[in-house]
């Protein structure tokens, strides 16, 4: 279930406080796998690309280790108020050949990006994307067992830096599905690289 990648089915999913069934059952901190107590929730503005939103965030208490954690949702990162979606947008104008501060000017309603902030985005982003390419990858396959992917000199053609190979793929899978996926590359890849790092479990 897509509950937490975008912000309509976060907000549908959780109308009635945290379900049951999406409570967390590993600790994110020690890795103790079992139930995690309600702790608390607290609220966050999220700037996307078209508004200010206000986002409930709910805590979880691990028995075994006392951590409390919060259970973040895909499209945006924790202890970020601008959405995954904003940032994107900001990193495609980058790739695409903009200076860094014309980049996050005015990229949504009311928001000017500095250019520090846009150089921190720009790097977790690209360390992201050269992490997740492969398990990205197999994905589409999963999705797409004959789904054939230009090599060498052909892929530098239609993609030439990796955010541009890996939108290069989602445009190839909806394109071969008929489905238009209304997830941004941006928190495909975070929910990626959260679930993997969830599954190691000593």
């Amino acid at each position: 279930m897509d509950w937490d990648t975008d912000v309509k089915s976060y907000f549908a999913a959780l109308a009635n406080g945290f379900p049951e069934e999406l409570r967390p059952t590993v600790c994110p901190l020690c890795k103790w796998s079992g139930f995690q107590q309600k702790h608390a929730h607290f609220t966050r503005g999220l700037h996307t690309m078209t508004e200010l939103i206000i986002v409930t965030i709910y805590r979880f208490l691990c028995p075994t280790c006392k951590d409390t954690h919060s259970v973040v949702p895909a499209f945006f990162r924790p202890k970020h108020t601008v959405a995954n979606e904003v940032q994107e947008a900001v990193v495609a104008r980058l790739d695409s050949g903009e200076a860094m501060r014309s980049a996050g000017e005015e990229i949504c309603t009311g928001v000017t990006i500095d250019k520090k902030t846009v150089r921190r985005w720009k790097t977790f982003w690209e360390t992201l994307v050269t992490d997740q390419e492969n398990v990205f990858v197999q994905q589409a396959l999963l999705v797409i067992p004959a789904l054939v992917l230009p090599v060498g000199l052909a892929k530098k053609a239609v993609a030439g830096s990796p955010f541009r190979w890996l939108r290069y793929i989602r445009r190839q899978v909806s394109q071969t599905t008929g489905r238009v996926d209304s997830v941004g590359l941006f928190t495909t890849l975070f929910r990626l690289h959260s679930s993997m790092a969830l599954a190691v479990v000593p």
